[in-house]
């Protein structure tokens, strides 16, 4: 089977779901051949594979492809979330309020030349559902998996002065960064000498004066070595996104034995289930208490941990890959018998 794949400037997500399904499913025998949206339709591909809603600048991919075309939707969040929660500055509103009816209108051309929508989670399906009118039938969700030969228990955790809270995540306004830094400073008035460090290369919000609040490389995305260190050091994951079509560090925290605080709004209760402190995202009193009680209640911590070394069985990079391989065949073989 030999795939293309539109490489487009994502995020570092999408960066690292690409890399690992593609790694897996060259074990059955799929070659990929990457090129960019100006570049020319390689020859001899059977398929076309994407990422991200398609927008304007891949009209002429979708226009010109003569072969079926699969697309990955990671979420559709511009249309869910109230824009004071999606944006940081009144530029970026006007921005996207500009861009959602034109986005809209060109979805109309290219939903039909899409042969089927993989996505990352039940949540994301329905809001795809919502948001496009897409027939269920149309949209498969595979989760993704976690590396365990970098993300596990046996890691030498980052060592710090002191206990410290951890947030990962790129930064942008849902990840939902303000509440958990007044959530913490919250905390400092009852549990001092505790450190919150903060992994999030693209936050461009409020800071503080807190001294106990550290941004770790605030400009730089860490590898994932550094981070799967960082979980393991860590007391706890606060996690507590307003909107999230899946949440990766919920499972590598798990993995590395770091318990989690999440939402319960979301794809954070589907990844988490039970194996997490589910919070309101907007309620920074209940961040706050989850981020005490992991500090009070070494019960919870470890019950915590001890379910999700089961829970993360249900997720991996393997996995995902086969649910690619079969929907990539599915595609392939529809298109025989419709020939």
């Amino acid at each position: 089977m030999r795939v293309a794949i539109l490489k487009r400037n994502w995020g570092k997500s999408f960066e690292v779901y690409q890399d690992n399904v593609c790694k897996h499913l060259e074990s059955y025998g799929v070659v990929f051949e990457k090129f960019k949206v100006e570049d020319k339709i390689p020859d001899n591909c059977e398929l076309i594979w994407t990422q991200g809603t398609p927008i304007i600048d891949t009209f002429n991919v979708i226009r010109k492809a003569r072969v079926p075309i699969v697309t990955t939707i990671h979420g559709v969040n511009q249309f869910i979330v109230p824009m004071k929660d999606f944006v940081s500055n009144r530029k970026e509103w006007v921005y996207w309020e500009v861009k959602k009816p034109v986005h809209r209108l060109f979805w109309q051309f290219t939903e039909t030349h899409i042969s089927l929508f993989i996505t990352v989670s039940e949540y994301c399906k329905h809001c795809i559902q919502k948001v496009y009118g897409i027939s269920p039938d149309k949209i498969q969700v595979i989760y993704h998996g976690f590396n365990p030969s970098i993300f596990n228990e046996d890691v030498i955790p980052h060592k710090n002065s002191l206990p410290y809270f951890l947030h990962v995540s790129n930064g942008k306004p849902t990840k939902n960064i303000v509440r958990i830094i007044k959530s913490f400073e919250n905390l400092c008035k009852i549990c001092p000498n505790i450190e919150l460090l903060i992994v999030a290369p693209l936050y461009r919000g409020p800071l503080t004066n807190c001294p106990m609040i550290k941004f770790i490389d605030q400009h730089r995305y860490l590898s994932q070595e550094e981070l799967a260190k960082l979980y393991r050091g860590a007391i706890g994951l606060v996690f507590p996104s307003i909107d999230e079509t899946f949440g990766l560090p919920i499972l590598e925290a798990m993995a590395c034995g770091c318990p989690v605080i999440t939402s319960n709004v979301s794809a954070c209760p589907e990844t988490a289930c039970d194996v997490a402190l589910l919070i309101d995202p907007y309620n920074v009193e209940q961040i706050t208490e989850a981020m005490r009680r992991l500090i009070c209640e070494p019960e919870t911590r470890n019950m915590l941990v001890e379910k999700a070394r089961r829970h993360i069985d249900n997720f991996s990079w393997e996995k995902s890959a086969a649910e690619h391989y079969k929907v990539f065949r599915r595609v392939l073989d529809s298109k025989k018998r419709k020939t």
